[in-house]
């Protein structure tokens, strides 16, 4: 984890104050049941397998000009999201236009409506509802 935190550091060091990066986005491929057997074997499935950190920064100078969509990020930090849409959210925060864009699985926009019953991990297999940590008695 210390390794990961100096590397991700580094990123964001160059991003910022070299690059004056408006943005930078991060999440991991995948997460690890690291205390126990099976690791990251995905034949013996559990929840913790798949929360993934993931974190947007944006500059000063992109909230300024995109105000609106800054907040609406803001407002969803904990808002549903699987990592399936991220490239829908990147092409939303850059302002890109494409023939495959999804709205409503940009996190960023204003026709984002994705909630837990819509979300699914494991190739689409299993509901994310199922996962008790996130949804015990809700």
């Amino acid at each position: 984890v210390l390794y990961n935190d100096s590397v991700i550091q580094s990123i964001m060091d160059t991003a910022v104050n070299t690059l004056h990066a408006d943005g930078v986005i991060y999440f991991s491929d995948h997460a690890e049941q690291v205390t126990a057997h099976p690791g990251h074997n995905a034949d013996q499935f559990n929840f913790t397998m798949v929360r993934i950190p993931m974190w947007i920064y944006l500059s000063d100078h992109y909230r300024q000009g995109q105000l609106s969509l800054a907040e609406r990020l803001q407002q969803r930090e904990n808002t549903p999201f699987t990592n399936d849409m991220i490239y829908d959210t990147l092409l939303g925060i850059m302002g890109i236009k494409a023939s495959h864009y999804d709205p409503s699985a940009d996190l960023s926009g204003t026709a984002y409506d994705k909630k837990a019953s819509d979300l699914t991990t494991m190739y689409g297999t299993i509901p994310i509802t199922q996962d008790p940590r996130l949804f015990s008695a809700a």
